[in-house]
């Protein structure tokens, strides 16, 4: 039982970081001057490509992208993306909003984050940076390992003290089985 709810924490508390690590990351580029400034002009790609790239990799996320009003990719981890409809649903961010949560989308399971790019009061477009349902698995699995050792230890611990009690306590329930 006790294993049970560590692993649950553990994946409550990964998901939870994750999350807010996503998010941060949204937010941050989505108020970047230089995003700001190249969302719905021509050739914003060129510009914002390398800064997509450069914050996923800095951050550690598995991917950005940032759109157009319309929902329309102009960066995207794999270049034959850009130029498409997201795949997923933008309308909250394109409304305003802020959407954390997990979607599946053509990286594959994510849980994301989406925000809205404003400039003048007025929504441009989005930031999204997602991070792989796989690598937060990968991240469980390993703070299972962690927790294993202590859970383990603690049980042989119980168990131990168990028999220590048990061993120093008189033989009393013997006395009943006296032979005549």
């Amino acid at each position: 039982t006790t294993l049970l709810v560590a692993l649950q924490v553990q994946h409550t508390s990964i998901r939870e970081e994750t999350g807010e690590r996503a998010l941060d990351v949204a937010v941050s580029l989505a108020e970047l001057p230089a995003v700001v400034d190249a969302v719905g002009t021509p050739g914003a790609g060129e510009t914002l490509q390398p800064i997509a790239d450069l914050v996923a990799k800095s951050a550690g996320v598995d991917y950005v992208v940032i759109t157009d009003d319309a929902g329309i990719r102009i960066t995207h981890p794999v270049p034959e993306r850009r130029g498409e409809v997201v795949s997923t649903d933008p309308s909250v961010a394109l409304g305003g909003g802020t959407f954390v949560g997990t979607e599946v989308g053509t990286v594959g399971a994510t849980l994301r984050a989406k925000v809205p790019v404003w400039r003048d009061g007025v929504v441009i477009g989005t930031a999204s940076v997602g991070i792989l349902e796989s690598n937060i698995s990968e991240q469980l699995e390993d703070r299972v390992w962690q927790v294993v050792p202590w859970v383990v230890g603690a049980g042989l611990f119980g168990l131990a003290a168990a028999a220590a009690l048990r061993a120093s306590a008189p033989l009393q329930h013997l006395a009943a089985f006296t032979v005549e």
